[in-house]
């Protein structure tokens, strides 16, 4: 080991095995290291820095960190996200990309949800970069430059009407052959059972149970039980299941569950004529139609998944109807109060 401070940074170093040089060959190795040290200078940073390439230092951290420590889903998803990223990055060395390459990369996509993930995503891959002696702490991590507004938490619960209008227009596409069932049940069970998108695309077949009516997901907080309406059964009884393959939602690759909706899910609403939104707005809505009949919070947030009861209560949207109806209730209990007419005849 040496031990060594940089500026205001101290570091401990592993120099290797002593299986691998001899001690000697080591303490001429740390002494450089402690003479580039004193000049400013942290020698330990791999001769490699300034041409690895992103995509091999996004391998890396896939392979040595988040593979032991993040869900499956979780994996997925990321991997799905890094796609355009690595596209756009993946050949270039780590230590080029600056905070206008993020800014003109991120400020192209659509929507804040997803510039937010391609920042974080970003940031994530280039501090790993720095832990992993790639490029040196003094290296400013562009993407720390990048501030893009979090997604709004406004209602994103979907109307009757567009309900019913993407209803008709996914069943019509699933008769032609346009949709598969398999796609079409997803986003119907999706939307029954207020499920994250990658809840919903990694459920198999072993975690559905018909006699106790109930099914088990695995979401960011682990697993958790769903319970099963007629709704949600009649969608699973419908979708042809596939031998050999463990996912309730096949994909098109064989042993797979589907890997993307967006692209089918866009066909649908424009085949519906209705405003666009993602595949989280199923969960929206699930969330917010059961809260506005009445399902106490703490009931939603079971069904949700969701650790912390805040979270649930962003689904508490105020739509001019709830104000109305929270209006009328508080007002009959203070009707006693009210002034009476001359005659005798209450207010109303």
């Amino acid at each position: 080991m040496v031990d060594f401070t940089v500026g205001a940074k101290r570091r401990r170093v592993s120099l290797g095995s002593v299986h691998l040089q001899p001690l000697e060959k080591a303490r001429e190795k740390a002494a450089g290291i402690l003479l580039a040290a004193r000049a400013g200078t942290d020698a330990t940073v791999t001769d490699a820095g300034d041409r690895a390439m992103f995509r091999a230092v996004w391998d890396k951290l896939a392979t040595e960190v988040d593979a032991h420590k993040l869900a499956e889903a979780t994996r997925e998803s990321y991997a799905e996200r890094m796609k355009p990223i690595l596209a756009k990055f993946g050949d270039m060395a780590v230590a080029d990309i600056t905070v206008a390459d993020v800014e003109a990369f991120v400020f192209g996509l659509n929507g804040e949800r997803n510039r937010s993930f391609a920042v974080s995503l970003i940031r994530k891959t280039i501090n790993f970069a720095k832990k992993a002696r790639i490029l040196p702490d003094s290296h400013r991590n562009p993407a720390s430059d990048v501030k893009t507004k979090k997604p709004t938490k406004r209602n994103k619960a979907l109307s009757v009407e567009t309900l019913t209008a993407f209803g008709r227009a996914l069943a019509e596409m699933e008769t032609e052959g346009k949709v598969s069932p398999w796609l079409a049940n997803l986003f119907r069970l999706a939307l029954v059972c207020g499920l994250r998108p990658g809840e919903v695309r990694t459920l198999q077949w072993s975690a559905v149970d018909y006699a106790a009516r109930e099914m088990k997901v695995i979401g960011k907080a682990g697993e958790r039980p769903i319970y099963l309406a007629d709704e949600a059964i009649a969608i699973l009884r419908a979708t042809p299941k596939v031998e050999g393959c463990p996912f309730v939602f096949v994909g098109r690759r064989f042993g797979k569950p589907i890997a993307a909706v967006h692209k089918m899910l866009t066909l649908v609403q424009d085949r519906a004529k209705v405003p666009r939104f993602p595949p989280y707005a199923f969960r929206h809505t699930a969330a917010t139609g059961a809260l506005g009949r009445g399902v106490d919070l703490a009931a939603v947030q079971a069904l949700l998944g969701h650790a912390s009861i805040q979270t649930t209560s962003i689904y508490l949207h105020s739509d001019a109807a709830r104000r109305k109806a929270a209006a009328e209730q508080a007002a009959a209990v203070g009707a006693v109060v009210v002034p009476m007419k001359r005659g005798g005849s209450r207010v109303s």
